[in-house]
């Protein structure tokens, strides 16, 4: 009964994970691709992007919301860096949260595949609003031709699954591992048994007498 417990867990946990984090909201959704487009997008190095050539090919965007001065962002964002780097169907932008425009052009400029929201945008700040949170840091994933959301969890997702691109593209979370939740589950299972096995072979056996 145990093992078939978790089994189903397991199954409802690999169909929760191809679901949104949250309802669909085409509203917002429409909305932060218009003010993406509207920010006018900068690189590293202060180059004006090209918002239809960037983003042609591109299957998922990061909103990114950051600051110099937030030491778990500062943590966080080289890892961000190193799982996006390189691949053509993301690209991150970073909303950023500094309150000088030569910290946030400093802090840009150390990770070269962001893209950004120009400092003064005031796009840039509708865009921050749209995300619901002051948190920090944050990585919101949309869809980047409906701007849907995919995953709110992005900040979760980035250092516990090297695989979380390929997932976001599949219009997953990538909040869960599926081949590390086999094996918890198989781990938990063989756990469960012998623990009942164990128990059961310390429990005392009480004799009875012998019938006449």
């Amino acid at each position: 009964a145990t093992v078939s417990v978790l089994y189903w867990t397991y199954k409802i946990t690999l169909r929760t994970n191809r679901m949104q984090d949250g309802p669909s909201e085409k509203d917002r959704s429409g909305t932060q691709l218009g003010l993406l487009r509207s920010c006018g997008l900068i690189r590293s190095n202060g180059e004006a992007v090209d918002f239809d050539e960037e983003f042609a090919g591109v299957k998922v965007i990061g909103l990114y919301l950051s600051a110099s001065w937030c030491p778990p962002c500062r943590a966080f964002s080289p890892q961000l860096e190193s799982v996006c780097n390189g691949e053509d169907a993301i690209r991150i932008v970073l909303l950023s949260g500094d309150r000088e425009e030569k910290d946030f052009k400093n802090y840009l400029a150390q990770y070269p595949s962001f893209l950004a929201a120009p400092f003064a945008s005031s796009a840039k700040r509708e865009l921050t609003k749209s995300l619901g949170t002051s948190l920090m840091p944050t990585l919101h994933i949309i869809n980047a031709t409906t701007g849907e959301l995919i995953t709110n969890w992005g900040r979760t997702v980035v250092p516990s699954n090297p695989l979380c691109v390929q997932e976001w593209v599949a219009g997953n979370s990538g909040l869960f591992n599926h081949h590390l939740i086999g094996k918890i589950v198989f781990i938990c299972s063989a756990s469960v048994l012998i623990l009942i096995f164990l128990v059961q072979s310390m429990m005392p056996v009480t004799e009875r007498a012998p019938r006449h």
